[in-house]
């Protein structure tokens, strides 16, 4: 119990938004793009499913990802970022390690890796209670999300999980799911142009009903995401920058470390 009600004290210091920042990565202006793009505009649908399968076989990455959240409940919630956090990921056992990189965030390092420490995810605030250092806390992926600190459990995270909600999604609205393709765009801190998709459902089958889906056209891969409410009310984005599939990953890449930050640095585009 000490451990959860530590966890949710350093929740609830969550970083407010920073509204210049919000705006350059929430702005997309068009960018030319080949002709290649018109087989993308006729099957947008086919086309995310090929990017799902590529997400299917990453192993393994490291990727610096750009999170903006509105968390708590009712009149109470709003949005919190943009989070800078630097993240790992290994397919087999599922493991994720996240790196808060802001030096304002109340949040240091998280761990999670499937079928161990319990189920627990293990989590260590950037400073302790009552002044006192830091320790490491326990709990259970989806505690965070039912008190509204966090809009998904680290179990959901990786660019193949978000393939997968969103095909999901698509297949469960049948006829009343729409995709399209809008074409190629440009997003401040993104170094190159992406392709964008409007992703739409019912609310009942999604909620939230409408994303921004931006795919990386060289890896053919997700680098960001837009959740809006039907009244177009943004709920969520998360981008992914600088991904790494070529690194080697162990169970010494998923521990706390007792330096924060040591191996994490801000990336540039």
């Amino acid at each position: 119990m000490m451990g959860l009600l530590g966890l949710l004290a350093a929740c609830g210091g969550c970083a407010s938004l920073r509204g210049f920042e919000l705006s350059r990565w929430l702005t997309a202006r068009p960018a030319e793009g080949p002709a290649a793009d018109a087989a993308i505009r006729r099957d947008p649908l086919a086309y995310l499913r090929r990017v799902a399968r590529r997400c299917a076989k990453l192993e393994q990455y490291r990727v610096n990802l750009v999170r903006i959240e509105r968390r708590g409940f009712g009149p109470l919630a709003r949005l919190y970022g943009p989070e800078h956090i630097e993240a790992w990921f290994r397919r087999r056992p599922f493991s994720v390690r996240l790196v808060w990189l802001d030096a304002d965030s109340p949040h240091d390092q998280s761990v999670y890796i499937e079928g161990r420490h319990d189920g627990r995810v293990l989590y260590r605030p950037r400073r302790g209670l009552l002044g006192l250092p830091p320790g490491v806390l326990r709990a259970r992926p989806e505690t965070i999300v039912r008190l509204g600190q966090s809009r998904m459990a680290v179990t959901d995270f990786g660019l193949e999980r978000l393939m997968q909600r969103t095909l999901d999604a698509l297949k469960r609205a049948g006829p009343q799911a729409r995709v399209r393709y809008l074409g190629r765009v440009r997003i401040d801190d993104l170094p190159r142009p992406v392709l964008a998709f409007d992703v739409r459902v019912p609310p009942q089958v999604s909620d939230p009903p409408t994303m921004a889906l931006y795919i990386d056209p060289r890896r053919e891969l997700p680098c960001g995401a837009v959740l809006r409410s039907s009244d177009g009310t943004l709920v969520g984005a998360y981008f992914y920058r600088d991904l790494r599939t070529d690194i080697a990953l162990t169970d010494d890449d998923f521990v706390i470390r007792d330096e924060p930050h040591a191996d994490a640095t801000r990336s540039t585009p």
